[in-house]
């Protein structure tokens, strides 16, 4: 889209303050409108609605009359988030894709989307980086459950923020998944998912790391993707284009075969149980080795089943 806009402002005749057609999808596009990128649909709203944070602007029912270099444009009411930013980054290209995942959903409400975006990107600045392995070991275990028990957990996933105490959160359980490139069963452990009075479970992940026979965390949300229970899923697919933003595009390149899977309960871990108040942000690294491994097959493919 970047290029778009730089052919749109080289025209002769290029004004600021005019409004340029950048791209369409059916009844929503994007617009550049005093060099700011705003995405436009028409308006459901019946009352004009001004909000604004740091990162966006949302305006319902504005009046458009013309586009500049768009002849056919209905003039009419339209809403618009616009984004307030620096175009050439990271933050942009994930603003694009969300807006067009919302393009695709013909029962939206622009103004509730508009708070899903401000919430999305709240929480991709909270950990603005992270690894490509640690979200291919979630994304695997979401379609590891569809292809071996024919279910769903993608809303299970990340419910609050990718920064919850457990990566999946079910009525009856917790899961938290641990992968390492390691041969030897040493994850890193955080203390607060160890102590909370929760059912939790740890599914420990092995992986090769740039092998033949790896995939890449891209090819993963492609076969993902295929499926049409995740496709139209339009809250799973604004949690994949949060989290794959905050990694490296090199990073994404890595290919990573599952080697090894293992399940265990927090009860079986052999870890020191009183720490003071005052002591906070404990992390460590535990090395898998006689614990007893939990029948978490049947307990997952029962209760998950059963709650789905």
């Amino acid at each position: 889209m970047i290029n778009k806009i730089k052919n749109i402002r080289e025209n002769k005749g290029y004004c600021e303050d005019k409004i340029y057609l950048i791209e369409k999808n059916n009844e929503t596009g994007f617009f550049l409108m005093n060099e700011k990128v705003a995405f436009v649909c028409f308006s459901k709203n019946t009352k004009s609605k001004n909000i604004k944070t740091n990162l966006l602007l949302l305006q319902t029912r504005v009046k458009i009359i013309s586009v500049e270099n768009n002849n056919s444009f209905e003039s009419g009411y339209y809403d618009l988030i616009l984004f307030n930013d620096i175009l050439e980054s990271k933050t942009f290209d994930t603003f694009v894709a969300l807006c067009r995942l919302l393009a695709k959903k013909i029962d939206y409400d622009i103004i509730s989307y508009f708070f899903m975006l401000v919430e999305m990107f709240s929480r991709s600045n909270e950990n603005s980086k992270r690894n490509s392995i640690g979200l291919f070991g979630e994304l695997y275990f979401i379609y590891n459950s569809y292809k071996k028990f024919g279910v769903f957990i993608q809303k299970n996933w990340h419910i609050n923020h990718s920064s919850d105490i457990s990566d999946f959160q079910f009525s009856r359980f917790q899961v938290e998944v641990k992968t390492t490139t390691r041969i030897n069963r040493k994850f890193k452990l955080k203390y607060d998912q160890l102590i909370l009075p929760r059912n939790l479970f740890l599914t420990a992940l092995n992986v090769y790391k740039d092998t033949p026979e790896g995939m890449t965390i891209e090819k993963l949300i492609d076969d993902i993707l295929k499926i049409n229970e995740f496709a139209n899923d339009i809250d799973f697919l604004m949690k994949i284009e949060i989290e794959i933003s905050k990694i490296d595009l090199a990073d994404k390149k890595t290919r990573y075969y599952v080697w090894n899977e293992a399940f265990f309960h927090i009860d079986d871990l052999n870890i020191f149980k009183d720490v003071p108040n005052n002591i906070t942000d404990i992390q460590f690294d535990y090395l898998f080795s006689n614990e007893r491994e939990s029948d978490f097959i049947s307990i997952f493919n029962n209760d998950v089943r059963d709650e789905l």
